[in-house]
């Protein structure tokens, strides 16, 4: 199987490839970014370089690639570079374009977007506040207690995110309008990322890991099970019109000990290569039932543990071929 992997100059289509590396797949994979020395080309068959996806050429560049290299599969990790799959997803003949769908990634990509999703579907979300109305400190403060989150309407990681506990931390925020204000829920232990795969055969697979972070990326995961967090997550996915993976990050209230939901991310994860350590395997599984049109829920086979992430280094051979 050949398969396409987008953007592997960044760490979610990084650990795209290295589960399918790990994976019982049979596949051949050739990586592609706009860098020429992107590290996920050390994991690759064969390797090329993309324009960007908001480029003319992109397109044109992809159904090349396609064609002249018979690929069957096209997958990324890369938010741009799937909303443009997702617009095109019907003119790639036979081969498969496995990306989230266009509505969910527009919803769940904006965090305000995202708070009215869970209030329409009545699942506890954390207060949220659109700076765009022109708030003051005290209002906020007063709707919200203090200290407060700001995060970016869109962005990525924790990238723009400020814990706002003064009246001059907030006023040092350019660009208000881009921005919500939301309640500070539990604390940096109590976060959880989970994983789900609904899959097109009718099944849920859900796996719930206790997380640490590090600039914005998961360096510690470990697999618990709680069956309050599990119902929760699994009311988001029942709520939720898709067939592809997707992570629900959240924390424990400190007060209720409820989960509360306060992201998700409609695309495979950083932590993909972890799951697929851990047995939940739902890279593979979704690759495998959408090109064999098979079930394949006996591949998540789910076992306890704990993962850490640690800085490594990463060989371009000089032999790997260049498309």
């Amino acid at each position: 199987m050949k398969i396409l992997i987008l953007g592997v100059g960044g760490n979610v289509s990084i650990g795209i490839v290295r589960a399918i590396r790990q994976s019982a797949l049979d596949a051949y994979i050739i990586g592609a970014c706009v860098s020429k020395n992107a590290p996920g080309f050390a994991f690759c068959d064969a390797i090329a370089q993309s324009p960007y996806a908001d480029s003319d050429q992109f397109l044109p560049w992809l159904e090349n690639m396609i064609e002249k290299n018979n690929i069957e599969v096209v997958l990324s990790g890369v938010e741009e570079i799937n909303a443009v799959l997702a617009r095109n997803k019907n003119h790639n003949g036979e081969c498969k374009y496995l990306v989230p769908e266009l509505e969910n990634q527009n919803i769940f990509k904006n965090k305000l977007h995202t708070v009215e999703w869970l209030a329409k579907h009545s699942i506890d979300h954390p207060k949220t506040l659109d700076l765009q109305k022109g708030l003051n400190f005290q209002q906020i403060v007063n709707l919200l207690k203090s200290p407060f989150i700001v995060k970016p309407k869109e962005g990525k990681g924790s990238q723009g995110i400020s814990v706002i506990d003064t009246e001059r931390e907030y006023e040092k925020i350019n660009c208000k309008e881009d921005y919500v204000a939301q309640e500070l829920i539990g604390d940096a232990d109590s976060e959880y990322t989970c994983g789900v795969y609904k899959s097109k055969f009718g099944y849920t697979e859900i796996l719930i890991m206790r997380r640490q972070l590090s600039k914005g990326s998961t360096n510690m995961a470990q697999v618990v099970s709680d069956h309050n967090i599990f119902s929760y997550v699994k009311r988001v996915a029942d709520c939720l019109d898709t067939t592809s993976p997707f992570n629900v990050q959240l924390r424990l209230c400190k007060f209720s000990k409820r989960p509360v939901c306060f992201e998700i991310n409609m695309r495979l994860s950083g932590t993909t290569p972890m799951r697929h350590k851990f047995g939940f395997k739902d890279c593979q599984v979704w690759i495998k039932e959408s090109i064999l049109n098979k079930n394949y829920q006996s591949d998540f086979t789910v076992q306890p543990g704990t993962l850490v992430r640690y800085e490594s280094e990463a060989f371009l051979p000089p032999e790997t071929p260049m498309l």
